[in-house]
């Protein structure tokens, strides 16, 4: 990839290689093919741990995000109100900041090896 990529794609492949949890969330939120993610995630420098921890948090993250978002959008039609839609958008970004404390833990962790 790099061969082809020149020096961008050697700069995200570095990024990958050290945000792997970040990008296997972020990548989960797409929506694109498992297979397809998976074959980007495999030709990367993804470590599996960051693969399978950045799996779950995005796939958990949806689960939990629809079934609470639901519930907040059916307060939100019962009782609009500037309060209710923040909380709504808060709640969407919830799982975001989940997953770039635990990217950041990781990465410091191996910092210190």
């Amino acid at each position: 990839m790099e061969r082809l990529g020149g020096e961008g794609a050697r700069r995200i492949a570095q990024n990958l290689d050290q945000n792997g949890i970040l990008a296997t969330f972020l990548i989960r939120k797409v929506h694109a093919p498992f297979t397809l993610a998976n074959l980007v995630a495999g030709a990367s420098r993804i470590r599996f741990l960051d693969f399978m921890i950045g799996t779950v948090q995005g796939m958990a993250s949806i689960m939990v995000v629809l079934a609470v978002f639901g519930y907040q959008l059916l307060e939100v039609r019962k009782r609009p109100g500037a309060g209710s839609i923040a909380l709504t958008g808060l709640l969407l970004l919830v799982p975001f900041r989940i997953a770039f404390v635990v990217n950041g833990i990781v990465k410091r962790g191996r910092l210190k090896r």
